[in-house]
């Protein structure tokens, strides 16, 4: 297959969530759940009638980049791999805008998704929505921009340069991490492409009144 989408919860509200979780079609979907408790009844037995959501209570809260990682190093067969947080109102309108530009842009540029070891063509190693924190807040009117690092909810990441860049460093276990692996893609010659027609609504207040997943402000560079 070629996407999966992962997600790391910590005490989440369910009644939001999952109606966002059950629009998304046809792509797996692997919760990980760092929450005290695992999701009550109601919402597991929602969970269970959703053919393509993968549920894993993870016991106590392991962060970020454990369970990405985990996904990542699976036996499960992808390419890309979406992250989402369930602070951005992510939902399957989303996901199939994203899925759509990533590919057309994979058409205007198709060097840059050829991983052959022989051949030197920069490939993407990040392709990113326009992060909108703010009511009124725009993207420029160019459709894709290289950018430097990008917060990385609602991204494509490349499962091979996840890989060819030795994965996530656990040591940002909750904060900098899509940062530091941002610069880590760089460092090896990735690009990160901000793709301008895909919008997603991040609320900032949101994400700093839970401390959860993202508390860096969402500045691209």
């Amino acid at each position: 297959m070629d996407f999966v989408i992962g997600i790391v919860l910590y005490e989440p509200d369910w009644g939001s969530l999952l109606p966002r979780l059950q629009s998304i079609l046809n792509i797996p979907i692997y919760v990980y759940d760092n929450s005290a408790q695992q999701a009550h009844p109601q919402a597991f037995n929602k969970i269970k009638k959703q053919s393509n959501l993968f549920y894993q209570y993870m016991g106590f809260n392991q962060g970020i980049c454990e369970p990405y990682q985990m996904l990542v190093e699976s036996n499960i067969e992808f390419n890309y791999f979406i992250t989402l947080d369930q602070d951005s109102l992510a939902d399957g309108k989303f996901i199939q805008k994203l899925i759509q530009e990533f590919k057309e842009y994979q058409l205007s540029e198709p060097l840059k998704f050829h991983n052959s070891s022989q051949d030197s063509a920069i490939t993407v190693g990040v392709f990113a929505p326009f992060h909108q924190v703010f009511e009124g807040q725009l993207p420029s009117s160019e459709r894709f921009r290289e950018v430097q690092a990008m917060m990385s909810s609602g991204s494509i990441l490349n499962r091979s340069a996840i890989l060819a860049v030795g994965g996530f460093d656990e040591r940002f276990w909750l904060d900098g991490f899509d940062h530091d692996y941002c610069l880590s893609l760089r460092h090896m010659g990735y690009q990160i492409i901000m793709a301008n027609r895909v919008i997603l609504e991040h609320p900032l207040g949101e994400v700093i009144k839970k401390k959860l997943l993202w508390q860096i402000h969402p500045r691209e560079y």
